[in-house]
């Protein structure tokens, strides 16, 4: 299998370098094209393990940016369209100036969020309960700070898991290596000696 690897990288490494520049040319278009960032944004929020602490972080940006312009007696309308910007996710960026839309039909705040499916119900509770009680601004940093204290477990868990199974990685492979090398010269030890 070493053998076999070592002959296919050095047969075809031009193939694997065109791949990776391609990739990387692409994920650029994507960036750019709008309907590309939001598939793209989509996709990074359904990884496994990234995918919640992305969420995580736009919505911590979120509350932080809204609750600072709330309480600085910006008008909603405006104040939403400031904190979608700052989420930097297209995802919730689209489904906040939604939300700003049914605002300004007189809607609420917590309703149109709630339908956008991609708050997590706590913070729309929070939302409602802030809205409902004129204390919209303190809420919402209060949100801002449990979101910003689970964001730092959340990335602290995930650092801690990192480790392991980094070093079950290497280890794996340093240990391929050993025993191919070690079966082939055992291998070349039995052929001298039969």
């Amino acid at each position: 299998m070493l053998l076999a690897t070592t002959h296919f990288v050095a047969a075809w490494w031009w193939v694997m370098v065109l791949l990776l520049i391609s990739g990387i040319v692409a994920l650029g278009f994507m960036r750019r094209n709008p309907v590309g960032r939001v598939r793209l944004d989509r996709i990074m929020m359904s990884l496994p393990i990234a995918g919640p602490l992305i969420k995580l972080v736009a919505l911590e940006r979120f509350c932080r940016v809204l609750s600072t312009l709330v309480r600085t007696h910006v008008h909603l309308p405006e104040a939403l369209e400031l904190a979608g910007n700052s989420t930097g996710n297209r995802v919730f960026e689209n489904a906040i100036m939604n939300a700003r839309t049914r605002v300004l039909q007189g809607e609420g705040l917590a309703t149109p969020l709630e339908s956008a499916h991609i708050f997590p119900a706590a913070a729309i509770q929070i939302f409602r309960i802030g809205e409902e009680s004129g204390q919209l601004g303190s809420q919402l940093h209060q949100a801002a700070s449990f979101y910003s204290d689970e964001l730092d477990h959340r990335l602290k868990n995930f650092t801690a898991l990192l480790e392991p199974a980094t070093l079950l990685v290497i280890g794996g492979g340093v240990g391929f290596v050993a025993v191919a090398l070690v079966s082939a010269m055992y291998g070349v030890y039995s052929g001298v000696r039969g």
